[in-house]
C-alpha cells in the first residue's frame, strides 16, 4: 500500500539484475533506485502479475516485457499513464511481438536509449503514432572511478558483450585468428575456458563492478553484427582509457552524429554524451513526472 499522497507505480520488466546481469537490467536497477520519494514502486515480474495490478496503478513503467501474458498487454495498452522504455529490439520472431506496435503507439511516452535506437526502431517497425524521448544509459561516476591499486596488465585484448551472433562473437573469433591476437572474452553466457586457439572465455562479468577487470587491458574490441541501442561497455572502455577498435553502429556514438539519425542536436562530443549519461536518472524521472502531472 502506498503512503498517503504517494503515487503508486507498477513496474514491469522481464528480468532483475540479479537474474540477468546485462546492460538493460543494470539500467533498470539504477533508474528505479533513483525514484522520487513520493512514487511508490511496485515491481511485478512476469510470473506473479495480475492484470488488475495494472488497472489500479496510478502509473505504469514498462521495460523489456516479452515474457508477460496477453492479459497484461490488454491492460497496458488501455492505461492512461504508461511510460514504455525500449532497451533493445523486438523482432517479429520474438515472444509477444504481436503487441509491440500497440504498446509503443498507446504509451503516454516512449523512451529510447540513443538517436540511433529511436530512428532505427521507428523505421524498422513503422508505428503509426509515437511520442518519444531519448535517455541514455544511466552512468555512475563509480563505474570509472580511479583505481586504488595498480593491477597487473594482460597482453590479450578485451571483448565484453553477450555471447550471441548479434553481438559478433563469431566476428571476434575470426578477428583474433586473422590478427594473430589473443582475446579474453567476458559477458552474459560467455563460456569459460578455451573457445578457439586465440580466444579464452572468461565467463560473465558484473557490469556495475567491471572497471577493475577492464583496467587490466590496453585494448578493447567491439564488432556487433546488429546496431547496438546504447553500448555501455564500449563507453566504459573509452572512459578507462583503453584503445577501442570497433565496427558497426553503436548507439552511444550516434549522439555525436545525431543529425544522421534525425535528432536535432549534432554538436555533442563524447564528453557531452558522458555528461548526459551521468544525468540520465534525473532526466528519466523528469519525463515520468510530465506523464503523471
Amino acid at each position: 500500500m502506498a503512503e498517503h499522497g504517494a503515487r503508486h507505480a507498477v513496474v514491469l520488466r522481464d528480468f532483475s539484475y540479479e537474474e540477468r546481469q546485462g546492460e538493460e537490467e543494470l539500467a533498470i536497477e539504477r533508474f528505479l533506485r533513483a525514484a522520487p520519494a513520493d512514487i511508490d514502486i511496485h515491481v511485478i515480474p512476469p510470473s506473479f502479475i495480475d492484470a488488475e495490478d495494472i488497472a489500479d496503478a496510478d502509473l505504469v513503467i514498462s521495460f523489456g516485457i516479452k515474457r508477460y501474458p496477453d492479459q497484461v498487454f490488454e491492460r497496458l495498452v488501455e492505461h492512461p499513464r504508461h511510460v514504455h522504455v525500449v532497451q533493445d529490439w523486438w523482432e517479429p520472431q520474438q515472444p509477444q511481438s504481436q503487441w509491440r506496435n500497440q504498446v509503443i503507439e498507446s504509451a503516454t511516452r516512449v523512451i529510447f536509449t540513443s538517436p540511433l535506437h529511436d530512428e532505427r526502431y521507428v523505421r524498422l517497425y513503422q508505428p503509426k503514432r509515437i511520442r518519444s524521448s531519448i535517455v541514455p544509459f544511466p552512468l555512475s561516476a563509480n563505474d570509472y572511478a580511479p583505481a586504488r591499486v595498480e593491477l597487473e596488465g594482460r597482453s590479450a585484448v578485451l571483448w565484453c558483450l553477450p555471447w550471441h551472433p548479434d553481438y559478433g562473437n563469431d566476428i571476434m573469433i575470426r578477428w583474433a585468428r586473422q590478427e594473430s591476437q589473443d582475446v579474453d572474452a567476458y559477458g552474459l553466457a560467455v563460456p569459460t575456458g578455451e573457445i578457439s586457439a586465440r580466444v579464452r572465455g572468461c565467463g560473465k562479468i558484473a557490469l556495475d563492478a567491471a572497471a577493475p577487470t577492464f583496467r587490466q587491458y590496453d585494448k578493447f574490441i567491439y564488432f556487433p553484427r546488429t546496431p547496438v541501442p546504447f553500448g555501455f561497455t564500449f563507453l566504459l572502455a573509452y572512459l578507462l582509457g583503453l584503445e577501442v577498435s570497433y565496427s558497426g553502429e553503436i548507439g552511444c556514438l550516434s549522439y555525436v552524429s545525431a543529425v544522421d539519425y534525425g535528432w536535432p542536436s549534432s554538436s555533442m562530443s563524447v564528453d557531452d554524451v558522458i555528461d548526459e549519461s551521468l544525468g540520465a536518472t534525473d532526466r528519466f524521472w523528469e519525463i515520468v513526472e510530465e506523464v503523471v502531472a
